[in-house]
């Protein structure tokens, strides 16, 4: 009976995590067509869609802004959970295993392995994430197309 309550708590954790994720690629989703600032990203409906096309076929210049969004609407989540659930879900990441110190970390620090492990759930299904279209036959119809216009 013993071993049901880690694998219970390590149930909730992974659910608690999932959701976080969730709401974060919800609100990236949200951001106007109109902030994108990637010329790469032509023919995607979002820039999640373009981050995805990053994480799956490369970075492009803008992958550290859209890394910097990310992040801030990561601390926005995380710093709304209350103390309790902050050092809990800590219990649950790499962080946790490498905490050699006798006293408990603070709210920093486990936010920061928060952080950390909420990246990587969000890069994971970014890498997983199906693309609506690809974006290489967007831009070669887009080529094709001007060709035509100046040829015409």
């Amino acid at each position: 009976m013993l071993e049901l309550k880690p694998k219970l708590f390590s149930r909730y954790a992974a659910e608690r995590f999932s959701r976080i994720a969730d709401a974060v690629i919800q609100e990236f989703q949200g951001n106007p067509k109109e902030l994108r600032k990637s010329s790469a990203g032509q023919g995607l409906i979002s820039h999640w869609e373009e981050y995805c096309d990053q994480v799956q076929h490369g970075f492009y210049f803008n992958y550290e802004m859209y890394q910097n969004v990310l992040s801030g609407i990561i601390e926005r989540h995380l710093n709304a959970l209350d103390e309790t659930l902050v050092r809990m879900l800590w219990l649950e990441t790499e962080r946790f295993w490498d905490w050699d110190e006798e006293e408990e970390p603070s709210r920093e620090d486990c936010l920061q392995a928060l952080e950390e492990h909420v990246e990587s759930i969000v890069f994971q299904r970014a890498d997983d994430y199906e693309l609506e279209g690809d974006p290489e036959d967007v831009r070669e119809d887009e080529l094709a197309e001007a060709g035509e216009a100046v040829h015409g």
